[in-house]
């Protein structure tokens, strides 16, 4: 209910049990002297439109509540990060950023390549609702579980970088410490997991997902925008054989969405190699059955 057209009341109508068909509700407002306008509308129009209105009005508790503990006891407002989880079934994306601030976007993982390809391929196509302070929640990283390979282990974590999505770890940490109590940094999940220049990618300042740019049957060229007019490039093999892929660097500098400007030359640098090449305009690779590269390039 709105008053005046500003002053709003929010409430809902329980269900009735008389014998009546309407249920009740009684409100208090507050009206002005003379003549008031009241409108009085329902926002759920579908289900999608209930389950926003819920968690829209969450993520407003939320707020409020970290400003009363903040008054009450004379401290700093502390931040809230809120996660939505209702498995993607009514549009989360369309409306999730006015709530909180990551929302699933598929229903839950697990650790089998069909099950990270079928999560990746929803995910991917969503990169307009991601941006700085809310993203699309392809579920938690699955490094280290299951039986993926190390090269699918690989592609998972790159895959969820390019994405910008949220990484949260869903393995058993005690396997990253040795016998002796330390730290086991030979551990090869441990460091995919912590591979700082693919961490760089995902938490880039200009919060952008990637765009699938080319896709056929067996590969996928993925680029992401990043600051300082910077590009990451991921070529990802589908099948299970080798395959070569290749892209024109002056073709996607051409795209008005990267930011990548026209140069003579590209610097590109390998996430997983760690090797910096030159490259006049031709990016190639040969990519591993279930695997990835993926590259960093500035124009020089």
């Amino acid at each position: 209910m709105t008053v005046n057209g500003e002053k709003e009341y929010p409430f809902t109508v329980p269900p009735t049990r008389a014998f009546s068909a309407f249920g009740r509700v009684q409100l208090f407002i507050d009206l002005e002297k003379g003549n008031n306008t009241i409108e009085i509308k329902n926002p759920v129009g579908s289900k999608m439109d209930g389950a926003a209105l819920q968690y829209i009005n969450m993520g407003k508790e939320l707020k409020r509540a970290t400003e009363n503990y903040a008054k009450k006891h004379k401290t700093e407002e502390k931040p809230i990060v809120y996660s939505i989880c209702e498995w993607g079934f009514n549009k989360p994306y369309k409306w999730g950023a006015q709530a909180g601030n990551l929302w699933r976007t598929t229903l839950d993982i697990k650790p089998i390549w069909s099950s990270v390809v079928a999560i990746y391929e929803h995910n991917v196509k969503l990169y307009e609702y991601a941006g700085p302070g809310g993203w699309n929640d392809p579920d938690m990283l699955e490094v280290g579980n299951g039986q993926l390979t190390v090269d699918e282990n690989k592609s998972h974590f790159t895959l969820w970088c390019m994405m910008a999505a949220p990484l949260i770890i869903g393995n058993d940490v005690r396997t990253f410490i040795s016998k002796d109590g330390c730290v086991d940094y030979s551990n090869k999940f441990l460091q995919i997991l912590t591979n700082k220049d693919l961490i760089d990618i995902d938490q880039d300042k200009r919060g952008s997902q990637c765009r699938r740019y080319k896709t056929n049957f067996f590969t996928d060229i993925l680029v992401k925008p990043l600051e300082n007019n910077e590009i990451a490039v991921c070529f990802f093999n589908k099948s299970k054989g080798v395959k070569k892929v290749q892209v024109s660097i002056s073709e996607l500098a051409n795209q008005g969405f990267t930011g990548l400007p026209d140069a003579d030359e590209y610097e590109c640098f390998d996430l997983w190699s760690k090797d910096t090449f030159t490259a006049k305009n031709l990016l190639s690779a040969e990519v591993k059955p279930h695997g990835v590269e993926v590259f960093r390039i500035k124009a020089k």
